[in-house]
């Protein structure tokens, strides 16, 4: 998930890099979440908190579950019939997928 998740200022992320020492130094913005830095899970647990709150209208059931079965980027759901079942799955794709987090 942290990769799918585009930072508004790409200046807080960057590697200069160079292949040896007589070449000319590269600079690298980074524009995406990187894993292993220490803010990533939340940022990444505070987006999916976000949208779920900004499409609880569109996404109810999706929504409810984003905010309380998620830990971290895994879920962990259920529901009482298959029928509910199939449109929790329905709602969460649709959800995720208006995000592009799918």
């Amino acid at each position: 998930m942290y990769r799918q998740i585009t930072l508004q200022d790409s200046d807080f992320q960057r590697i200069v890099w160079r292949n040896s020492p007589f070449e000319p130094i590269q600079d690298f913005r980074l524009t995406r979440i990187a894993y292993g830095t220490a803010s990533a899970p939340y940022l990444a647990i505070k987006c999916l908190q976000q949208l779920a709150l900004n499409e609880a209208n569109n996404f109810p059931l999706a929504s409810k579950a984003a905010l309380s079965d998620f830990y971290v980027d895994d879920l962990m759901s259920g529901a009482n019939s298959l029928s509910e079942a199939l449109e929790l799955q329905n709602q969460l794709t649709q959800m995720l997928s208006s995000a592009g987090l799918v």
